[in-house]
């Protein structure tokens, strides 16, 4: 069999594996900055032109989709660059985690992954 050929596999035959655990953690503020490649400033995607806005959720820095690109923080093409993240500097922090809404999605996320596991 050439080595271009896919062998068959049938799902019964790829091995499960067990996740023995699984830690949530928040990050602090300086630690997400140091991690992030950018702070994201605008929620506009992209310009007139159709060119990913600077400083928005498109922002090449991030990485990139469009074919012929490039990433401007890794200097991939879009099939091999990873990703990377940005962050929103809110006004303020207290905001996101005192919100009722938030932390019932949150507790409601963590029992749902809980119960898979």
């Amino acid at each position: 069999m050439a080595q271009t050929e896919r062998m068959a596999i049938r799902e019964e035959e790829i091995p499960l594996k067990a996740i023995k655990s699984i830690r949530f953690a928040l990050l602090s503020p300086d630690v997400i900055r140091s991690m992030s490649v950018m702070e994201i400033t605008t929620s506009e995607t992209y310009d007139e032109a159709g060119r990913p806005m600077v400083g928005g959720l498109m922002d090449r820095r991030l990485g990139v989709v469009e074919p012929g690109s490039r990433c401007e923080t890794c200097g991939n093409p879009p099939d091999r660059c990873p990703g990377h993240f940005g962050r929103i500097e809110w006004r303020d922090p207290s905001f996101m985690l005192s919100t009722p809404v938030h932390t019932r999605t949150t507790k409601g996320y963590l029992q749902g992954v809980r119960q898979v596991l």
